[in-house]
């Protein structure tokens, strides 16, 4: 059902903004900040359980300072990484992110080198589609984004993304059926199997990344697809309901929305409201997904393999 509603969303917008509906930048962004909020921050933020799953079998009652020191430190070196080497970290930003993605929805694949690039192919069509189809668009947030005057560099990136288009595009088509296809028909018949369907979900948003804005589009596959999908599984794993594992997350979701606001502040001092936003969202998105993913990874390297993500989330807690 949910691939159903987020296929429905997806084609609501690009039907909005073919008719000139399409809402102004401002509510835009500050709807997006509302939704990375509630939605985007809470789905990875169990990160403090596995640390702690990780670090107190060598730190005792101290994992907690080890964690969120190594943890924090990562983060500031991909802010600062914004600064000094903006090429390098929007590349590695939009490749750690299309890997994330895609490995999030591979659950029971064997694992292998295909396994990977199909991951990053499938999960970056969020990325490199709007670069694709709407480059100036995206070159234009990547600006704001950007603390510094590089548009010549800006504009390589957003080249380099569009042009993975050749190799990634029929990767992602092909993932697209072969994963259907391995989906039998329900019982409850063909129309059950299409609202269900990854090629008519994955076509949907990618009809939604070529004809509606950047930011809309990645409100509806990061917050209304990957970050909801990351909640349910959380709560399926620990057997409760969604509010319940909501709570369980609050301690680092709250530590890194105090981070968005001293962020916002900090810019907004020099900047218009709505720039800031823009800044903070992606800056703070990106100071999250890094260390997120170097833990578990490191993690994943400690303790027994685990091909379902939310047994693996269940687990840790439960260990924790």
């Amino acid at each position: 059902m949910h691939s159903a509603i987020i296929s429905a969303l997806a084609l609501a917008f690009v039907i909005a903004s073919a008719l000139g509906l399409d809402c102004s930048r401002s509510v835009q962004v500050i709807s997006l900040a509302i939704l990375v909020a509630l939605l985007g921050v809470p789905h990875g933020a169990l990160d403090h359980v596995a640390g702690q799953r990780l670090l107190r079998p060598a730190f005792g009652s101290f994992w907690g300072v080890a964690f969120f020191s190594v943890y924090l430190t990562v983060s500031v070196f991909v802010v600062i990484g914004w600064y000094v080497m903006p090429a390098a970290t929007i590349l590695t930003f939009f490749l750690v992110s299309a890997w994330h993605f895609g490995l999030e929805e591979r659950d029971g694949e064997s694992s292998g080198w295909l396994r990977h690039l199909l991951a990053i192919a499938s999960g970056g069509m969020i990325i490199w589609m709007p670069a694709l189809f709407r480059g100036d668009e995206v070159a234009e947030l990547l600006t704001i984004i950007t603390p510094s005057e590089l548009d010549s560099t800006i504009a390589l990136c957003v080249s380099a993304t569009a042009t993975s288009a050749v190799i990634l595009g029929p990767l992602w088509l092909w993932d697209c059926i072969r994963k259907d296809r391995q989906t039998s028909r329900p019982e409850r018949g063909w129309l059950h199997f299409i609202c269900a369907s990854n090629s008519v979900r994955m076509l949907s948003l990618a009809v939604c990344c070529s004809f509606v804005n950047p930011l809309s589009a990645f409100a509806v596959y990061f917050c209304g697809w990957h970050s909801a999908r990351g909640l349910h599984q959380l709560a399926r794993s620990f057997g409760e309901p969604v509010l319940a594992t909501y709570r369980r997350l609050m301690p680092l979701t709250l530590a890194a929305l105090a981070l968005v606001a001293a962020g916002s502040l900090i810019w907004g001092s020099s900047e218009v409201f709505e720039t800031s936003l823009i800044r903070t969202i992606f800056l703070g998105l990106s100071a999250m997904a890094v260390p997120h993913l170097c833990l578990h990874v490191v993690a994943g390297s400690f303790y027994r393999p685990c091909t379902n993500r939310s047994a693996a989330h269940g687990e840790v807690f439960n260990h924790a």
